[in-house]
């Protein structure tokens, strides 16, 4: 069913995911809606919603989760602290749940490159900057060998904005998130609705771009470290840095390493909490979504999809989970 007529007039709080397509999902429902919205974001880096105070539904009729690739079971916990009507819009791998209500987000028999194409599609808007951002932000240096860059490029050039603009203004709204501000996530939301019809003019935003240069030079240092092989087709790399970069990492050095799986830990994330990010690049037939269900089952905060999660993990268990996933990829997905 549409999006539009589960929410037809009401007050909507959005809890959207921190990076590109979270807040570009944000950005088009609230544009395309029409409704007074509330934006919020849970804590960067933490794939729970256990943090979300029940005070933040008061005075919205409907609560949707928009690409946030939060367990089942967590939403749940959610909603009864809520009390709200709850819509789950995500591309994330996720378990049908009768008591749920979830967007179909499966587009020719796979999920949706990215949440806010999915919403664009439900939504049945003509495809635009923010349908197609999202894409380019979950895939990075990848949409050029996706079979979603001939999409991006013609709708690149209705902004006259290449590939290469476009992964550079995704990176622009990333750094709000890696630099751990959520408020710079959610006015982020309102920035990209404002400079809709003119986002060439948001690679020259000054607040962004400086924020930018500092992250993409941690990166640098850390993408010049060589991983340690710990299997025959699997790489490890431990990070620390203020910044929230594990992902723009894991992203960088799979492409290096096609065909390998590279683990990035940050053992000290936020307050008690480590992270642990894996990907994979290249044409593999593996799914690491059946890693993800036995991380759920375990009661860690995991998301992902078929060649990509993260992982939030308490400080004392970091090591052990680090050598858990290595025997798992070792023992299912090396050769």
């Amino acid at each position: 069913m549409p999006i539009r007529n589960l929410v037809e007039g009401s007050k909507i709080l959005l809890i959207f995911h921190w990076d590109t397509d979270g807040v570009a999902s944000a950005a088009l429902l609230k544009k395309y809606l029409g409704h007074k919205t509330k934006l919020y974001t849970p804590l960067i880096g933490l794939y729970t919603l256990k943090y979300v105070r029940s005070s933040i539904c008061k005075d919205v009729d409907n609560v949707l989760i928009v690409d946030f690739g939060v367990s089942n079971d967590d939403v749940k916990r959610f909603i009864s602290k809520c009390s709200r009507n709850t819509l789950i819009i995500d591309h994330h791998h996720r378990r049908q749940d009768p008591d749920l209500n979830i967007i179909p987000y499966f587009i020719d028999s796979e999920p949706y490159p990215a949440t806010s194409l999915l919403i664009s599609d439900n939504l049945n808007i003509e495809y635009n900057l923010l349908s197609i951002i999202g894409i380019v932000g979950d895939y990075g240096e990848a949409i050029y060998n996706s079979k979603y860059m001939e999409l991006v490029e013609d709708v690149g050039r209705k902004y006259d904005m290449d590939i290469e603009e476009l992964i550079m203004l995704s990176n622009l709204i990333d750094s709000n998130y890696m630099s751990g501000d959520r408020r710079k996530v959610v006015k982020a939301v309102d920035i990209l609705i404002k400079y809709f019809d003119k986002p060439r003019e948001l690679l020259n935003y000054t607040p962004w771009i400086r924020q930018c240069n500092d992250i993409m030079k941690e990166i640098d240092k850390y993408t010049h470290v060589p991983p340690k092989k710990v299997g025959s087709n699997i790489y490890f790399l431990e990070i620390n840095s203020k910044y929230l970069i594990t992902s723009s990492i894991g992203r960088s050095l799979a492409r290096r390493y096609r065909g390998s799986y590279i683990i990035v830990g940050s053992p000290s994330l936020h307050r008690n909490y480590s992270q642990i990010y894996v990907r994979i690049h290249g044409d593999n037939k593996i799914n690491l979504s059946t890693i993800v269900d036995k991380l759920v089952e375990k009661g860690f905060y995991a998301g992902g999809k078929p060649n990509v999660f993260g992982v939030i993990v308490p400080k004392r268990k970091y090591n052990y989970l680090i050598q858990w996933i290595i025997n798992e990829l070792k023992g299912r997905y090396s050769y």
